[in-house]
């Protein structure tokens, strides 16, 4: 007995310092005839910390040729927890002779075959019956200790789940195993020990309570039980591999897929490119800082050639990294799970990246059919990691669209942004990226999205010039809710609508060639004789477009003799609620000038929308506005608009007043009205329509007012309407209500 006592504590001794715990006894559940109900009673079970439900059993007994020799036979175990009901555990309460074995439960089921641990021989597994009576895990031990574990019965059993016993000639003689090159001789054969008293003295002492055996044996599980849950799991899904192997030096242990299976819903083509084009795919136990799974895809010819200088060459390593966890079957499931998601993302995005590359390879698309301004100088290829695509166009090419594929969704999503010296803070497509996205996803194509992206660069870095700042008092009912500026509404990815301040909308339809089409958007585009609800026709829209056209926009399109660029004045809302057709105005039937689209320029939009641009007509730009002041803050898009909504502003004023009177107006977008004395005219300027103007004379007798007089109020009314009080984002309808007034009791006077 003191014999395998010290033995006992050699082994907890050699233990210590790894990461496991030693005990003599342990709450198991052994089913009758099972191995471990042999156990001999001196048993040490060393659990594997590292590694949930995992044992090694040491099992102590005398050599039948020496009784002073122990032997020592090792066990792998997996248990998992079993409660038990409550006749059980008044059979276990019984006595030493129901925990001693007996079984007096039905027939057993076995519960599964052994996992095996290494490449190297190991021992015969036995498979575990389901149904047992719980027995003593101190079979064979003394009265006295089988009347403590009586006294103090566990709540929670463990059941035997996989019991192996372990080769350990081959576990010691394996691969890993360091053998001193010096005590060989030079046909590789042992030395005698007392060959040399030098080489005796070189070799390294340990202490006595050492076994080395069992350190290798605890060390050799700790390490392997991993990989041996991982291919187990790899056979439930028919994945082929080579089982666990050892790298080059021993440096660590990895498991080779010998072909990774077909993604969901590929295509045939990009399933077979892909695996001619993947080397290897190894999967590996990073250890070092955070535990984690790596799993290696290599791959070869690479379909697009990548400006990033990692990205470069004939082989091209891509990693994944998976939390470890505890390591758990179940954990190693969901790790497996999870590279079968990645692996279906490189392959949706390869099929993708592949088209293009054909496209790229044939020479098919071309732009302007000019070789100089194919697909490949439109867009840099960024990078490409065979997770996402990075692609650069527009300006230095510093936007960047990304495109990957999420597999919680089943499909691609785009992120755009900028990099390096930009145009603007953000990439403009963010404003279109929802349609991008959606259509993205419909035809799968990127040269259709390059295309895309080049024909609405230009168009939407110029929209989002414009301001985009709440206002106050734009609303005379409610001038307190902030109303914003220029709001941009898309439709599509090459059709937006652009509202002012809730009135005004411009239909915007981006056409190739570097051609945009304006229309006004309050005209419905089925019957151009119809304005749809919720917004005003634009007085003079089409004249202010024309100072814009370039001699290439007029080569595409003529000006049609029918239209008519002013329209009706709008029919008041109480008019039009007792008809039943109130949510359409009829107009006369000809069609307005400006619901048919006009065709600008990329150059010539964004000089409509660039702040101190001038009226972009033939004065170039930063032109005098109205009495010779600049307006650099405007652009003149928001000043022709603010001039518009003023003068409707003006004209609801005026009509509200008791002391003036509206007077017909005698060609369209001009108010007239006369006060007591004098005759008011305010038109827009016809040389770049983008100020308002006041025109004074006498209607009474000639004498009552002064010439100078006249051109004070014209100068102090242009005065107003040019300065930030009243133009465009920087004056407010309450502002103006006050201004209109102000000028009602001036004329009045």
């Amino acid at each position: 007995m003191l014999r395998f006592w010290m033995t006992v504590k050699r082994c907890e001794k050699t233990l210590q310092h790894l990461p496991v715990l030693t005990t003599t006894t342990i709450p198991l559940v052994v089913p009758r005839g099972h191995i471990a109900s042999k156990l001999g009673p001196h048993t040490l079970y060393v659990k594997l910390c590292k590694h949930q439900n995992h044992y090694v059993v040491v099992d102590l007994k005398e050599s039948p040729g020496d009784p002073l020799e122990i032997v020592q036979t090792y066990y792998l175990m997996t248990v998992q927890p079993q409660a038990l009901p409550d006749e059980d555990m008044t059979a276990l309460g019984g006595g030493a002779a129901a925990a001693a074995g007996g079984v007096t439960g039905g027939a057993a089921t076995p519960s599964g075959a052994s996992t095996p641990l290494s490449q190297s021989g190991c021992g015969t597994a036995s498979s575990v019956p389901s149904s047992t009576v719980p027995t003593s895990a101190t079979v064979g031990r003394s009265s006295e200790e089988a009347t403590a574990m009586e006294t103090e019965l566990p709540k929670a059993f463990l059941r035997v789940a996989n019991f192996l016993q372990l080769d350990t000639f081959a576990i010691v003689h394996g691969p890993c195993t360091k053998i001193d090159m010096s005590l060989l001789s030079a046909g590789g054969k042992r030395k005698l020990v007392g060959a040399s008293n030098e080489t005796l003295a070189k070799q390294p002492r340990y202490a006595g309570y050492f076994i080395s055996e069992l350190a290798h044996v605890v060390a050799f599980c700790d390490d392997r039980i991993p990989f041996c849950t991982l291919t187990v799991e790899l056979n439930k899904r028919n994945i082929c591999h080579q089982g666990m192997q050892i790298e080059a030096n021993g440096t660590n242990f990895l498991v080779k897929i010998v072909q990774m299976p077909t993604g969901e819903d590929w295509e045939k083509e990009t399933a077979a490119a892909l695996q001619a084009a993947t080397l290897s795919c190894t999967l590996r136990l990073q250890v070092k800082g955070i535990k984690a799974w790596q799993a290696e895809f290599v791959f070869c010819s690479c379909p697009l050639p990548s400006q990033s200088p990692k990205e470069r060459g004939p082989r091209r390593p891509v990693c994944f990294m998976y939390d470890f966890a505890a390591g758990t079957t179940t954990q190693v499931a969901s790790m497996v799970e999870e590279m079968l998601q990645d692996w279906n993302t490189i392959g949706h995005l390869y099929g993708v990246v592949l088209r293009f590359a054909e496209a790229l390879r044939l020479g098919n698309l071309l732009l302007l059919s000019d070789q100089h301004n194919s697909l490949m100088s439109v867009v840099d290829i960024k990078s490409f990691t065979y997770k996402k695509l990075v692609l650069g166009y527009g300006m230095n090419k510093a936007s960047t669209v990304t495109i990957y594929w999420r597999h919680s969704e089943k499909r691609f999503h785009l992120a755009f942004g900028v990099v390096g010296h930009t145009a603007s803070a953000s990439n403009p497509h963010t404003v279109v990226a929802p349609q991008l996205q959606h259509e993205f996803n419909q035809h799968r194509s990127i040269a259709t999205l390059v295309e895309v992206l080049r024909d609405t660069y230009a168009p939407l870095l110029s929209l989002t010039k414009l301001p985009s700042a709440p206002q106050l008092g734009v609303i005379n009912s409610r001038p307190q809710v902030p109303v914003q500026t220029f709001v941009i509404i898309p439709q599509s990815s090459t059709h937006l609508r652009l509202v002012y301040r809730n009135t005004y909308v411009l239909d915007i339809q981006c056409r190739p060639e570097g051609f945009v089409a304006v229309r006004d958007g309050a005209y419905s585009k089925f019957d151009k004789t119809k304005a749809v609800e919720d917004f005003t026709p634009i007085q003079g829209l089409r004249a202010f477009l024309s100072k814009f056209v370039d001699e290439s926009a007029c080569q595409l399109r003529r000006r049609s003799q029918s239209e008519d660029d002013n329209p009706p004045s709008p029919i008041p809302t109480l008019e039009g609620l007792g008809m039943p057709g109130g949510a359409a105005r009829v107009l006369p039937q000809r069609s307005w000038a400006a619901a048919i689209p006009t065709l600008l320029s990329h150059k010539a939009l964004d000089l409509a929308c660039q702040s101190g641009a001038g009226h972009g007509g033939p004065m170039g730009a930063g032109a005098l506005i109205g009495g010779g002041a600049l307006a650099p803050h405007c652009s003149p898009l928001e000043r022709f608009l603010g001039c518009v909504f003023m003068r409707k502003s003006l004209h609801r004023v005026v009509q509200g007043d008791d002391n003036m009177t509206m007077l017909g107006p005698a060609e369209p977008g001009v108010i007239q009205f006369r006060a007591e004395t004098l005759q008011c005219r305010v038109s827009l300027n016809p040389a770049t329509l983008q100020s308002l103007h006041l025109k004074l004379s006498q209607a009474g007798p000639t004498d009552q007012w002064a010439a100078e007089e006249l051109q004070l109020l014209e100068r102090y009314f242009d005065t107003k309407t040019i300065t930030g009080q009243l133009l465009t984002s920087l004056w407010s309808q309450r502002t103006s209500s006050k201004f209109c007034d102000d000028t009602a009791v001036l004329f009045a006077v």
